[in-house]
């Protein structure tokens, strides 16, 4: 049986795609290193310690690619309850547009291109938002 998606699990599976790309960008930064600040440094403060910044940085990766698995695991199995969903919605302009919103990520006026042909904002959210029952 296939679960009924509302539109705050649309948003929310958004939101979870936008989460990741957020991470793969943060765990690209890890790879930068920090340069030392200008100035300097009291004995006693933080530089002086010993260690293996290489290992730290490793450590580092690590847990953030966990945490990207993770996260990836998450989607891949709302995304599947989505598509499951959505193969029941009979309104093809309808499943066109979650699509291309929600699942590709586009914004109302591309989503409204790909669909009806021209540029708007309101057309394609307002079919989306009807069909959840939301607006008039």
């Amino acid at each position: 049986m296939t679960a009924i998606i509302t539109i705050e699990d649309l948003e929310q599976f958004r939101g979870m795609s936008s989460e990741l790309e957020a991470l793969t960008e943060e765990r690209m930064w890890l790879y930068y290193p920090v340069s030392s600040p200008n100035g300097h440094i009291q004995i006693g403060q933080r530089g002086n310690t010993v260690g293996n910044p290489t290992a730290a940085a490793f450590a580092k990766i690590e847990a953030m690619d966990k945490r990207i698995e993770r996260a990836r695991e998450e989607i891949i199995e709302k995304q599947n309850a989505i598509l499951d969903w959505l193969e029941t919605v009979e309104d093809r302009e309808v499943r066109a547009m979650i699509h291309w919103h929600y699942i590709r990520g586009c914004n109302w006026k591309i989503t409204c291109r790909k669909v009806y042909g021209y540029n708007d904002y309101q057309a394609a959210r307002k079919r989306v938002m009807r069909f959840f029952g939301r607006e008039k």
